[in-house]
This record gives structure tokens, sequence and C-alpha cells, in this order.
């Protein structure tokens, strides 16, 4: 938690994560809702740089690809 890049994906991830959940609670939206909460747990639960990079893409991306 101490690296620079780690506490930026975190903030990144965070604020498009807390952005999703709002989407999702306003729109009735189960699966943004739900990577937005993912958005926002990952960061501080994986400390590997480019697993957190990897999943953050694809949590990013997932509401987009599989919608409702």
């Amino acid at each position: 938690m101490n690296d620079p890049v780690t506490f930026s994906w975190i903030v990144m991830y965070s604020s498009i994560g807390l952005a999703y959940i709002l989407y999702g609670l306003k729109r009735a939206r189960r699966k943004a809702t739900m990577a937005g909460i993912a958005l926002c747990l990952i960061p501080h639960l994986i400390s590997i740089n480019w697993l957190l990079l990897v999943l953050g893409i694809a949590l990013i991306a997932l509401p987009m690809i599989w919608r409702d």
C-alpha cells in the first residue's frame, strides 16, 4: 500500500466504482451496481499492480459488454 502506483489505482478504480454504483442504483441495473462494488473493493484486496490493472479493466468493461 506504500507504493504510489497502487494508491493511484485505488483512487481511480474507487471513483469509477462509485460512479457505477450511483448509475446502477439510479437506473436499477444490478450488474453495474455489482461491478461498482467490486471496483471499490478489489483494489484494497490485491496489491499486485499488473493483476489490479487487468481486473480493473475487466470490471470497467463488464457492464458495457454484458447488458441487462
